[in-house]
């Protein structure tokens, strides 16, 4: 079990069109690496039957939670770890292959 939050981008506040980008790509549309916390909101949080963030990823675009608000789990969403037995707490960006660590205060 994991417990978890997702993040997704707000289109209404997404002025710089940064949704479905990957991390590299945000340079240039942003002027910084960082995801901006004030175009996300907060669209799932609870316990997930999951080990991995790839366990978490198949979970949101297969078989969504009832309670979840988002979209399928996509380049630019960000899961914050809570508590997971093998992974280390923190917030991972979904990027185009896997995830990446990033700084994120929502």
């Amino acid at each position: 079990m994991m417990d978890i939050k997702i993040y997704q981008i707000n289109h209404d506040r997404d002025e710089n069109r940064v949704s479905f980008m990957s991390y590299d790509d945000l340079p240039p549309f942003q002027g910084s690496q960082e995801p901006n916390p004030e175009i996300y909101d907060k669209v799932y949080e609870g316990s997930v039957d999951c080990s991995t963030l790839e366990g978490v990823y198949e979970k949101f675009n297969l078989d969504h939670p009832a309670e979840f608000r988002g979209h399928s789990l996509s380049v630019s969403d960000i899961v914050e770890i809570k508590d997971a037995p093998d992974t280390a707490p923190g917030f991972y960006f979904c990027d185009s292959i896997g995830f990446g660590k990033v700084d994120f205060d929502p």
